[in-house]
């Protein structure tokens, strides 16, 4: 690339190093230094000269191609906020926000012996329900957003929660994966979730947990 810094080697040395240590045991991620530390940094001219972790990892993902932002929600309040910062992030990174629901097996079951048991309405595929999930997320990013954005790739699957989710990652390679947690403990820690847990456990992308007290 003419400057003389191997890309190559920065990406193998952030992949094998925690974000920010925000996803190992004392926090997560300040979602709005996070944005404006990206921000600067691409605006910055001396971008080969980044040292600190957060600002490799940075520096380096930008020098690929960008990929998506990956918001993963549900139908709670706090996925509202999972939206907003995966659509700063989208915005500042300027690459598509790809925002996934996930309706669990059990409720698609639910969901499918209403329908079947209305006269005439025949069969409900699991395809119809991902439609229904999609049609939700647009929705849910639209009520929470106030605008349609053009950038927003709404998807929907059915099945188990975290794996679903990882598959969506796994497929999509996002430069980001923003979750929800629940909230913090009386010590301030913050407390995830089982899923929560295993995304930040098991994505093979950095992961942006934000984090709702409650």
């Amino acid at each position: 690339m003419g400057d003389g810094i191997d890309y190559g080697a920065l990406e193998r040395e952030v992949a094998h190093e925690p974000l920010f240590d925000a996803i190992v045991p004392d926090g997560v991620i300040d979602v709005a230094e996070l944005v404006e530390e990206t921000r600067s940094i691409r605006s910055a001219s001396g971008i080969p000269g980044c040292r600190d972790r957060a600002a490799t990892h940075l520096c380096s993902r930008m020098k690929r191609s960008a990929m998506a932002i990956l918001a993963a929600i549900d139908e709670t309040e706090r996925s509202k906020r999972v939206v907003d910062v995966g659509y700063d992030l989208a915005t500042t990174y300027d690459v598509p926000l790809v925002a996934l629901h996930v309706v669990p097996d059990a409720e698609y079951l639910s969901h499918k012996e209403s329908v079947e048991s209305i006269p005439g309405m025949g069969d409900f595929s699991l395809d119809q329900q991902a439609d229904s999930a999609k049609r939700f997320v647009r929705r849910f990013v639209m009520e929470t957003l106030g605008e349609n954005p053009s950038r927003l790739e709404p998807r929907g699957r059915v099945g188990d929660v975290t794996d679903q989710i990882l598959a969506e990652a796994d497929a999509l390679e996002p430069d980001y994966l923003v979750i929800g947690g629940r909230h913090r403990s009386p010590a301030g820690k913050a407390v995830f979730g089982s899923v929560a847990q295993q995304l930040l456990l098991n994505a093979d992308c950095p992961v942006v947990a934000n984090i709702v007290d409650e």
